[in-house]
This record gives C-alpha cells, sequence and structure tokens, in this order.
C-alpha cells in the first residue's frame, strides 16, 4: 500500500510543478533536413529508410541561453539549493550523471578526464543548469562524454546524453533492422509501463516482472524520505547522504531489471534513470509563488505573503517526468525516425500542438543513449 501511494504522490507532485501527464509535451528534431530524414511510422512506408549524408539538425542545447550562462563555480551566487539548503544543483548533477550511467559498462562513469562534474556546471538564465561534453572515462579506461540539462523547477532532466566522439559507418540494412528493432522496443515499453500508469502499481515499474507474482506487501528497498541531513555538518556529508541514495536506487532497480529478464535496452535506460524519483527530501515552499524557494533565498521582509511558506516534500524527478509524458498512445503511433553515426533518432510529437520528444539509439551498441525533452514554450 505504501508503494501505491508514493506512486501517486509522486504524479501528484508532479502534477503540481505542470506535468499533464496524459499530453506528450517534449523534445525536437531539427528541420533543416527534416523532409529528407523522416521515416513516419505507418504500414505503408515502414520499410523505408531516410538518410542524410550530412549531419542531422539535433541541437538540445540550443534550449539553453548559453551567451547568457554562468559557470556556477565561478559564480556561486547563481548556485541553487535544496533539502533547506543542505545541498546544491550541483551536487545533484553529479550524483545523476554517475548513477543513470551504471546502465551500460561502456557509459559508467569512472573519472573525469580534467575537470570535476560540479565545476564545470552552468546556470541558463531560464532556470535550466547544464553541463555540455564533460569527458570522462569509463572503466574501461575509455573516453566518453555526458551532456545534461536539468530544471531547477522541478529537478527533471530535459536533456542527457552519453556518447563518445567517434564517426562510424553503418549500412542501410543495419539501418533498417535498428529501426525495426526500435520501433518493437517503444511498442513494448509502452505496453508495460501503461499497465503501471493504469493500476498506479511502483513496484511493477521499477522493479519489473519479478514482483509481478510477489505476496501482497513485498519487501522493497525503503529510499523515499531523506530526514537526515544535517545543516551543522560539511557540505560533503549531506551530499554523500543523498549520493548514496540515489545510488541505491539505481544500482538495486538495475538489479531488478538484469533478474527479470526483460531485454528491452529502452526500458533498461528509462527505468533506471527515472529511479531517482524514489528519493525525497523536506524542503520548503513558498506559497505566494509557483516555485520552491530555500531558506537561502527566504527573505520575510519581503511583504505579508512571503512570510507563507510551508514543508514540503520533494522529489529528485530524474527522467520520471519525461517517462510519465510517455503515458500518450501517439508515443507509439505518432513516431519518426533519422538515422546519422550509427545512431538512430525517434521522434515522438503530439497531434495536438508542437511538443516533441527525441529518444537516441545507437545501433553498433544496442543501446539508448539518451532522450531530450522539449516544450512548445521554449525558444529553440
Amino acid at each position: 500500500m505504501k508503494n501505491r501511494i508514493l506512486f501517486i504522490v509522486l504524479f501528484i507532485v508532479i502534477a503540481v510543478i505542470g506535468l499533464n501527464g496524459t499530453k506528450i509535451t517534449a523534445a525536437i528534431l531539427g528541420t533543416n533536413d527534416e523532409e529528407e530524414l523522416k521515416q513516419p511510422r505507418s504500414s505503408e512506408n515502414s520499410g523505408a529508410i531516410y538518410l542524410s549524408p550530412d549531419e542531422i539538425s539535433f541541437d538540445p542545447m540550443s534550449i539553453v541561453d548559453k551567451k547568457g550562462s554562468l559557470l556556477v563555480s565561478e559564480f556561486p551566487e547563481n548556485n541553487r539549493y535544496y533539502g533547506n539548503s543542505s545541498f546544491d544543483i550541483c551536487c545533484i548533477m553529479d550524483s545523476l550523471i554517475k548513477n543513470i550511467s551504471i546502465y551500460s559498462e561502456k557509459t559508467e562513469y569512472v573519472k573525469p578526464v580534467d575537470a570535476e562534474i560540479i565545476d564545470s556546471i552552468y546556470a541558463a538564465p531560464n532556470g535550466l543548469y547544464y553541463i555540455e561534453k564533460h569527458p570522462y572515462y569509463n572503466k574501461f579506461n575509455k573516453k566518453r562524454y555526458v551532456d545534461l540539462i536539468l530544471d531547477s523547477e522541478d529537478l527533471s532532466i530535459r536533456y542527457i546524453n552519453f556518447y563518445d566522439d567517434q564517426q562510424y559507418s553503418v549500412s542501410s540494412d543495419a539501418v533498417q533492422r535498428g529501426i525495426e528493432k526500435f520501433s518493437q522496443m517503444s511498442t513494448d515499453f509502452y505496453s508495460r509501463f501503461i499497465r503501471v500508469y493504469n493500476t498506479l502499481d511502483i513496484r511493477d515499474w521499477f522493479y519489473s516482472e519479478i514482483l509481478i507474482e510477489a505476496p501482497e506487501e513485498p519487501t522493497s528497498p525503503d529510499y523515499y524520505l531523506i530526514d537526515t541531513f544535517d545543516e551543522s555538518q560539511d557540505p560533503a556529508y549531506n551530499k554523500a547522504i543523498l549520493d548514496s541514495h540515489i545510488n541505491s536506487a539505481c544500482e538495486d532497480v538495475k538489479k531488478a531489471y538484469i533478474e527479470s529478464g526483460i531485454n528491452n535496452p529502452l526500458h533498461l535506460f528509462l527505468v533506471i534513470s527515472s529511479a531517482p524519483s524514489m528519493v525525497n527530501f523536506n524542503d520548503k515552499y513558498f506559497s505566494g509563488q509557483s516555485e520552491y524557494i530555500d531558506n537561502s533565498v527566504y527573505d520575510a521582509n519581503i511583504n505579508e505573503e512571503a512570510e507563507k511558506t510551508i514543508d514540503i516534500t520533494r522529489c529528485v524527478t530524474a527522467s520520471m517526468k519525461f517517462t510519465a509524458e510517455c503515458m500518450d498512445s501517439e508515443f507509439i503511433t505518432n513516431e519518426e525516425f533519422a538515422a546519422y553515426n550509427s545512431r538512430i533518432y525517434m521522434t515522438t510529437a503530439s497531434l495536438y500542438n508542437d511538443n516533441k520528444k527525441v529518444i537516441i539509439y545507437n545501433v553498433l551498441t544496442d543501446e539508448i543513449e539518451g532522450f531530450c525533452n522539449f516544450y512548445y514554450n521554449d525558444a529553440w
């Protein structure tokens, strides 16, 4: 019962900060070569492949204002704090990157090439924080890169990508097979997740098939509420607590996925990157505005309304918002595919507005590398 309640509360919390869970609201695939690249999903053209001789115009970083952005480590006044000032957004991004990366041995983050993640994060004027082409080494000592854009308001991932910097050549036959496999992945993923949405049973999503036949109240890890932050401690202490909870959530969900026997890279990536949403912490909410605030920016002398703050419980939303938006059946009925440099970019779009999302699949590694969530009211 507690798990069911948590799932319901999670969606309520997300709804409060602006999620419409029944619509796809998301990312975009650029339009310079759009007509040449697209392969809409339909029975008539399911065998068609459209390739571009040049790079596709996929530029997710354009949703942030780079010219107006500032490096947080150099301009700490642009940092943002959570958990009643116990930790900051750089700690969250550092933990998300390192723990989500465990979905694959190739992408797993071991150490940075030079600068640390927390020293490479920028604050954009529109409340988005990002790190771009951050170099790191995986467990095989191979150089990799990661991009991440995080919304500081709801702590949801707008864009994430784990990748290398190599150029590959893939045959049209391999791309065709990749598109067919990717399409089937999305169908299987949707059918599993829509069942979770209908039953509101979080166990079925995070712990997959292994708990379906379990007792009514199975024992599962409890990451839910972090209530041990100590404001008198060194910031590294609270960062370690946060990271430990996120790590436990991602590691245990990955283990559950492997034990379930499911073979769906899309399911694997989204379940691990959504797992941090099980990590909750206490914070302050300012009833006079539509945003969360913390003690470091709270000024009770601004006006009477500023005194109306309440204690709330927040979660590290991560990919859960993106995943929840996939509830719309258009996720599998309005797909388009584009291919470039061994990657297939699947775009799904709502028929009712310009909201889109893009998921990136690497044909050669048979892995999802990331996604981008673009909303129609953003500047692209």
